[in-house]
C-alpha cells in the first residue's frame, strides 16, 4: 500500500515566510494570494503566518522582531521553533523576488488538501446512505 501524504511544499512555505520576515513589504505581494493561514500545511507555519496577519491587520510592520514579539505575546514562540527557526527562515531566502510564485504554490497545495477532504467527506456520505443522492450531488 502506498503511503500518501497530503499535498504540501514545505520549501515554498518556508520561502514565503522567510521572504516576509526578510522584507516586511513582501506581505503586500502575498496577502491577496494567501488570506488564510490554513493554506500552510505545517502547524508552526500556520502560527507564524497568523502572527504576521495579526500585525498586518493592525498596520504594524511584519519583520522578524515584530513577529517574534507577536508570537511571544501569544505564547507560541517556542511552539514554532523559537527565534532560531525564524532566523533560519530568513537565511533560507536569497531574494524576495519570487515570493508571489511561492505563495501560489502554497495556495495550490492548500486547495488540493481541501479538495481531498471534501472528496473524503462525500465518499463517507455515500457509504452511510444517510443523505439523499440529490443532496450529495449538490
Amino acid at each position: 500500500m502506498v503511503d500518501l501524504k497530503p499535498p504540501q511544499s514545505v520549501e515554498a512555505e518556508q520561502s514565503v515566510l522567510g521572504a516576509i520576515l526578510k522584507s516586511g513589504s513582501a506581505i503586500n505581494r502575498v496577502i491577496d494570494i494567501l488570506p488564510d493561514p490554513m493554506d500552510f500545511y505545517s502547524p508552526r507555519h500556520q502560527m507564524i503566518y497568523r502572527a504576521i496577519l495579526d500585525l498586518y491587520e493592525k498596520s504594524e510592520p511584519c519583520d522578524i522582531t515584530t513577529v517574534v514579539n507577536q508570537l511571544e505575546t501569544k505564547g507560541e514562540l517556542e511552539k514554532v521553533g523559537g527565534r532560531v527557526y525564524l532566523v533560519e527562515l530568513v537565511e533560507l531566502v536569497a531574494s524576495t523576488a519570487n515570493v508571489a510564485t511561492h505563495a501560489n504554490i502554497v495556495l495550490e497545495r492548500g486547495v488540493l488538501r481541501r479538495l481531498i477532504a471534501a472528496s473524503n467527506e462525500i465518499s463517507s456520505d455515500c457509504y452511510t446512505l444517510e443523505m439523499p443522492v440529490d443532496q450529495l450531488l449538490d
